[in-house]
């Protein structure tokens, strides 16, 4: 099923007659040869329709395409209201869809028009889909969206420095633990953490508690500030019995299948209006990406008339343009073709049980040595030491390179008492200097007995055991062990 008539399905309830032009598929018949380019403008002044009520000759042009555009630093959250979203190399056009990722706390999209011009002539809007006149008229277009919710209210009953509870105009969407910021730029708080939210009375409490008075003006704008990556999915089709003359082309075909319009150098799809966040200014790079379906399926695509049906193109992430804005400084354009904006979350990484024994390793205290009610050995656990075997990781390295992690387990488990605890004390001490004294010869080998007493020396407790390695068992090795 197309996405497209998906997207009707699950967003609006539509005509029968658009319904059937996305359920109707068949065999590609055109001549056209279609490489179909989709950008978002963020400069629309080259871009202009010659209305036929004002002597123009329903002509549509596309002018040079601004990526990235700088406006004066402006903290305040404002609309964006001209950003145009223009096609270019495509001939039939029946409808199209684009998808749209963001992260919402900084620059997001609110709404478009898919006919953003007037024939004055005979009072119908105007976009590239439905540009062609048939009967001397314009087609019907159904413009479709779905848009993810983001957090953003306002003050709406005066509150004073000191409360950390506010009446917004609408709680929803705010939740628990989210960041949010309050007031506008002369009196903006931030860094606020939700405790609670509640739906009648509409409020949010917080901490810490206000600096400023907060008037409960509409300017006082209230939103989350934590980073959202949020994705949109519009689109638009003609609606009404499919031809080629009523499918319009951007350049022309060699032999025109309709007469009544041109647009030589691209089509107006759609005017955007993106939102800029509170708190914007010095970003250079608030960036709208129109992207495949990968991360968020189903991705932008146009339909093309075919003579029988409609036939769907994907398009790749090199088919499509992003816009950019610089907030004060020069904006600067990301590359989100070859890597995603916004990046993926990082997944968190698996939690595991090591020893098996019901803990998770992260909240394990011998997390290699299974301890279901977590208490410790009889014997002193150092530092760095996850089988609780008395043995730091740098001491049992010296003693036993090669022993298993399980084998150390096996044998932290054999020692049940203070007896058998001692005995094995010094028979790993004697490991200890006899593994340094089979390790080298002369100059080496002395500075490896120095690690290994020093190193034993901050890992046992008793005095006597470390008199012991050095002076008996470490001393074999100056005896020729």
């Amino acid at each position: 099923m197309n996405s497209l008539r998906l997207l009707a399905a699950a967003a609006l309830a539509i005509s029968a007659s658009a319904v059937a032009l996305f359920i109707v598929s068949g065999a590609f018949h055109s001549e056209a040869v279609q490489a179909p380019r989709v950008s978002l403008d963020m400069v629309t002044t080259g871009n202009t329709y010659s209305d036929p009520g004002a002597g123009g000759d329903n002509s549509m042009t596309a002018g040079a395409i601004d990526q990235c555009v700088t406006e004066t630093l402006n903290n305040a959250a404002h609309n964006r209201t001209l950003n145009h979203l223009i096609i270019q190399n495509v001939e039939d056009l029946a409808g199209w869809q684009v998808r749209l990722n963001y992260l919402a706390n900084r620059m997001r999209f609110t709404s478009f028009n898919s006919t953003p011009f007037n024939d004055t002539n005979n009072s119908q809007p105007v976009g590239f889909l439905n540009l062609p006149i048939a009967s001397s008229t314009h087609g019907s277009v159904v413009q479709l969206s779905k848009i993810e919710r983001y957090p953003e209210t306002s003050v709406s009953v005066p509150s004073l420095a000191g409360a950390t509870t506010i009446t917004v105009g609408s709680a929803t969407g705010f939740a628990p633990g989210q960041t949010i910021g309050i007031g506008t730029p002369a009196n903006r708080e931030t860094g606020r953490t939700v405790s609670a939210v509640t739906a009648n009375p509409q409020q949010i409490t917080f901490s810490p508690a206000l600096v400023n008075d907060h008037l409960g003006l509409a300017t006082e704008v209230v939103n989350v500030t934590d980073p959202m990556p949020q994705t949109a999915l519009i689109g638009a089709t003609y609606v009404g019995a499919q031809t080629f003359a009523i499918s319009p082309d951007t350049p022309a075909k060699p032999t025109p299948d309709d007469t009544s319009y041109t647009a030589n150098t691209g089509g107006v799809l759609a005017n955007l209006v993106l939102r800029i966040e509170p708190d914007q200014g010095g970003q250079p790079s608030l960036f709208m990406n129109l992207d495949d379906n990968s991360p968020n399926p189903p991705g932008s695509a146009v339909v093309i008339f075919n003579g029988a049906g409609t036939t769907e193109i994907n398009l790749a992430s090199s088919a499509l343009g992003d816009g950019f804005v610089g907030q004060g400084p020069t904006c600067v354009p990301l590359d989100c073709t070859t890597q995603e904006c916004p990046p993926p979350a990082t997944p968190n990484p698996p939690q595991q049980d090591s020893d098996g024994d019901g803990v998770l390793d992260i909240n394990d205290n011998c997390p290699r040595w299974p301890n279901p009610a977590q208490n410790l050995p009889p014997w002193p656990v150092p530092a760095n030491d996850p089988e609780c075997d008395g043995f730091s990781n740098t001491v049992a390295a010296i003693a036993m390179p090669n022993a298993t992690a399980a084998a150390r387990v096996g044998a932290c488990n054999s020692r049940s008492t203070s007896v058998i605890w001692n005995r094995r004390r010094a028979t790993d001490s004697d490991m200890i200097c006899s593994s340094v004294c089979s390790s080298g010869t002369g100059t080496s080998r002395s500075a490896l007995q120095t690690t290994a007493r020093r190193a034993a020396a901050s890992d046992f407790g008793s005095i006597g055991v470390r008199t012991r390695i050095e002076d008996e068992f470490c001393g074999r090795c100056h005896n020729g062990m």
